[in-house]
């Protein structure tokens, strides 16, 4: 029918509008992409990893050490060309107490956080391209928690819902886009809901000349059951090509400086971290 409102259209046009905006004063935007809980090969891993590497976009799997199967490993060293890893707690299981859930107790010490941070990643040992990055459970993030990743040696730290800054000395950069809504249970949130908050995000930044700071796309491979959530990543990769710079926020720093617009991924170069030191132990300090 013509003249017929069609949604799914007008938000892609409207997300080509908004990357035309930033072409217009010279910049392209950052984004990037964490998913969270991997523990073992998985047919839907395999298919994480194929539109990675297929559209040349790294992604970062939050691995949950504690659960960690050998498969993983595997899987990563055979096919994980485009991926990092990122420590997700220890063991992802709740223990806040109250209305929040959390891995770890606020109440807890950092020091014997640190300890038990420490714990976890030494269980990350033999999986090929560990970044020191935290992904706190449920994106709880304590005070206690903060301390203690930085007396850890940790160098980041991602929840959900801020932009990037400095806390407790690690420089945080978090997810704003999550593809699940988990309300009655993960399932896809549907592609108008997350097409209009992709593109508040890149207004709000490139509004406030924050061109800079990334975007993050989260998704949960283990909960993606529904068709409908893989469409949408693959047709995101598909039409932020070329315009846009998808980055590892952390390897793409330069010199500290902040995150770079055009970065370097060389993703042999970190295959094993400069930061592991021999032994296990866990960062350098």
């Amino acid at each position: 029918m013509i003249g017929r409102w069609l949604p799914g259209r007008a938000s892609w046009a409207g997300l080509g509008a908004e990357l035309a905006a930033w072409q217009d004063v010279g910049a392209q935007p950052c984004l990037w992409w964490r998913d969270d809980d991997a523990v073992a090969g998985t047919p839907a891993l395999d298919r994480l990893l194929a539109l990675a590497r297929g559209h040349r976009v790294p992604v970062a799997l939050a691995v949950i050490p504690a659960a960690l199967d050998r498969s993983l490993a595997d899987v990563l060293h055979g096919h994980g060309d485009m991926a990092v890893v990122y420590q997700h707690g220890v063991d992802h299981i709740d223990r806040a107490g109250g209305s929040a859930r959390g891995e770890f107790p606020p109440d807890m010490s950092s020091a014997a956080l640190a300890g038990r941070l420490r714990e976890g990643w030494a269980m990350l040992a033999d999986l090929p391209a560990v970044v020191p990055v935290l992904v706190p459970p449920w994106n709880n993030v304590q005070p206690n928690l903060l301390v203690a990743a930085r007396m850890a040696g940790y160098v980041g730290l991602s929840a959900y819902g801020r932009g990037a800054h400095m806390a407790c000395g690690l420089r945080r950069i978090d997810t704003q886009v999550d593809v699940l809504t988990w309300r009655g249970g993960p399932h896809f949130k549907g592609q108008g809901r997350l097409l209009r908050q992709l593109i508040a995000e890149l207004r709000l930044r490139r509004r406030q000349g924050r061109l800079l700071d990334p975007v993050g796309i989260l998704t949960h491979h283990r909960d993606m059951d529904d068709a409908a959530a893989w469409d949408f990543l693959q047709a995101l990769l598909e039409r932020t090509a070329g315009a846009a710079a998808w980055v590892e926020p952390w390897l793409s720093m330069q010199g500290g400086a902040g995150i770079a617009a055009t970065p370097s991924l060389d993703f042999d170069m970190v295959s094993r971290p400069a930061w592991r030191r021999s032994g296990g132990a866990l960062l350098e300090g």
